[in-house]
């Protein structure tokens, strides 16, 4: 059970990773046409 709890929680933090990157990528880009 832990173990399969451990799985989900590395799943979640590597999506919500994911995600943040998008969002930098995506302001340094609307920064970058800005300037």
């Amino acid at each position: 059970m832990a173990k399969r709890m451990n799985l989900l929680e590395m799943e979640w933090i590597r999506w919500h990773h994911l995600r943040l990157m998008d969002v930098t990528v995506v302001s340094n880009v609307d920064y970058g046409c800005e300037s």
